[in-house]
């Protein structure tokens, strides 16, 4: 059977004949439900407090005097298929017999919300254990109703709740599990490791380690008994939200906020679905000459034929960033560590090495004049040759260098700081032109209006300012509620157009001269992470909801979306006539996939 409640309506379905065999509609809105192990019961828990149990063999409905005054949130049976344990929006525990239709006990557990519900035997002790907002996990015993402990240490929410042989362990929105004795209810074990919330907890077989999934979109394993991280799993682009194993076969299974569900060895860190980079890729660009895409990761450089999408090489040398030069076949790849290299395309044999920047190289821009910028974490943007002689150094940045543009000329570059300043130089002389100073954050995105007079830059302050380049100063300031990620000039100067994280601004295009919000792109779900220009009409971006979309510049309206199932982080175009282009990608699982445009975009291989 397969049982569940949408809004006020409870339906059962036969597995078997796919038939509707119950359809109930509640005077209230259902919000949980739960079945006995024999299946033989089914129960739901509504928003007024109420709980129906709905008998399979009788089909019969019966209401269950809950003495709840608020919903229920959690429902629970207990092993014995006559005991069912109830958590409420108002911290009261209920403790409930099937049997004799009667409350047993209702227990003020928790001074706020329930977040976490779980029946168990430990040390032949059958118990419940609670976790609420109020910051604490409770341990109560199931027989009496008695508080055998409060578990007092996480400093926020107390989202999950698993057990491992004599020990409760509780995961909290502190972003730190902690091991707690059962037999004494203190710390045993603090497992930190993981950058955000921690929304899901499970343990492998055997009781030895123990899973756990975050917003921070990773699942890490763990040693229970030595509380130390053995495995961390990447994959998911956008938080984990649930986990469970698989004892048979030691499988781990993860849902996630990014709509996929992962499986992955219990011994290994890899997806058993094949990935091409074992780390997520940082940088990707094509090359239509030698019918190449390539893309860097902290793993290394990939050489992908564009024609069927298969890798003819890989070097293990790592890649920040990447550019091409198109008159001598070559690649210029920077790296974490400020090295830039030089890579023949033709044999993919390294032609050049040196140290360029003292720290992480963050930007590469390929010049007409067989000439490229690199722009670094230390602070400096420097041009060399493509035999890596350097020629110009541009300092003045206080901290690094986050974005690069260069105008359409290559008169002029524009560089945006960790030291919340954008600044403007003169290619060729190495000249400071001028320092924008005004955001309170750094400077993530930078653009260059066609006419060379205007300059864009989004930041983490929440803003995106236009500035003139004739005085200098900021004319135009574009409030936002988070960070701008993205941003260009329309073709025509007249838009600009950025990508940020909140959903009323995910992709708008603002008029310049009337400072009005111009377009509102409607159609992703998440962030919008980078974006670039396909013509004169069409801007194409990628978000986090693992889209690529392609939009009317003008109307807002989406032309064509492409589900790589992956948060998108960068996109590369080239250009193969007026008419045709072929678009890389790069996303946070590791896939790489290449886009053909031709008036319509068409997926050529991922």
């Amino acid at each position: 059977m397969i049982f569940a409640i949408c809004g006020h309506q409870m339906v059962i379905w036969d597995l078997n004949s796919k038939e509707e065999i119950f359809n109930y509609l509640a005077s209230c809105e259902l919000i949980s439900l739960a079945a006995t192990t024999d299946a033989q019961k089914l129960l739901a828990g509504t928003i007024d407090g109420s709980l129906y149990c709905y008998n399979v063999q009788q089909r019969d409905l019966t209401m269950l005097p809950s003495l709840h005054g608020k919903s229920i949130h959690f429902l629970r049976v207990h092993s014995d298929g006559n005991r069912i344990i109830t958590a409420a929006q108002d911290g009261v525990l209920g403790i409930h017999e099937l049997s004799s239709k009667r409350t047993i006990h209702l227990l003020n557990a928790h001074a706020q919300m329930m977040t976490c519900l779980l029946s168990e035997h430990i040390s032949n002790n059958e118990v419940i254990i609670t976790g609420s907002d109020d910051k604490t996990a409770k341990v109560w015993d199931l027989i009496n109703g008695n508080l055998i402990h409060t578990l007092c240490g996480h400093t926020k929410a107390v989202k999950c709740i698993a057990v491992a042989n004599e020990y409760v362990i509780t995961g909290s929105l502190d972003s730190t599990i902690i091991v707690w004795s059962f037999s004494s209810g203190s710390r045993y074990k603090t497992l930190e490791g993981h950058l955000a919330d921690i929304w899901c907890t499970t343990v492998l077989p055997g009781g030895k380690e123990l899973v756990s999934g975050s917003k921070d979109d990773y699942l890490k394993v763990w040693s229970i008994e030595e509380g130390r991280c053995l495995q961390t799993l990447e994959g998911h682009s956008s938080w984990v939200s649930c986990v469970a194993t698989v004892p048979s076969s030691g499988l781990i299974i993860s849902g996630s906020n990014d709509k996929s569900i992962k499986i992955w060895k219990h011994d290994s860190k890899s997806v058993l679905l094949v990935e091409q980079h074992l780390k997520q890729p940082e940088c990707v660009v094509s090359y239509l000459a030698l019918d190449l895409v390539i893309s860097g990761a902290p793993d290394g450089i990939k050489f992908w034929k564009l024609s069927n999408g298969k890798c003819v090489h890989t070097i293990s040398t790592p890649a920040s960033c990447l550019a091409t030069d198109i008159c001598n076949h070559l690649l210029i790849s920077g790296t974490k560590d400020g090295t830039l290299n030089v890579w023949s395309l033709e044999t993919f044999s390294m032609m050049h090495r040196f140290r360029g920047h003292s720290a992480a190289v963050t930007c590469l821009f390929r010049l007409s004049s067989e000439s490229f910028i690199s722009a670094s974490a230390d602070g400096l943007l420097k041009m060399w040759t493509c035999n890596l002689l350097e020629r110009i150094s541009y300092s003045g940045h206080t901290a690094g260098v986050k974005c690069l543009a260069v105008s359409e000329d290559e008169a002029i570059a524009a560089s945006g700081s960790s030291d919340c300043t954008a600044r403007i130089w003169s290619i060729f002389s190495g000249k400071c032109i001028g320092t924008l100073s005004g955001h309170t954050k750094v400077v993530v995105c930078i653009a260059i209006s066609k006419n060379n007079s205007l300059i864009a830059t989004g930041s983490d302050d929440t803003t995106l300012r236009v500035w003139s380049l004739h005085n200098l100063s900021c004319t135009h300031q574009f409030q936002y509620v988070d960070s701008v990620k993205c941003l260009l000039f329309t073709p025509d100067d007249k838009m600009v157009i950025a990508g940020a994280h909140c959903a009323e601004d995910q992709l708008v295009a603002w008029n310049i001269a009337s400072r009005d919000r111009a377009v509102n792109y409607i159609g992703h779900t998440h962030a919008v992470m980078c974006m670039l220009l396909m013509d004169r009409d069409h801007i194409i971006t990628g978000s986090r909801d693992g889209m690529i979309k392609c939009w009317d510049i003008h109307c807002g309206n989406v032309l064509a979306t492409f589900d790589l199932q992956s948060q998108v982080k960068y996109l590369s175009i080239s250009r193969i006539n007026e008419d045709a282009a072929v678009l890389s990608s790069t996303t946070k699982t590791g896939a790489i996939a290449i886009l053909y445009i031709r008036k319509k975009l068409s997926h050529i291989k991922t």
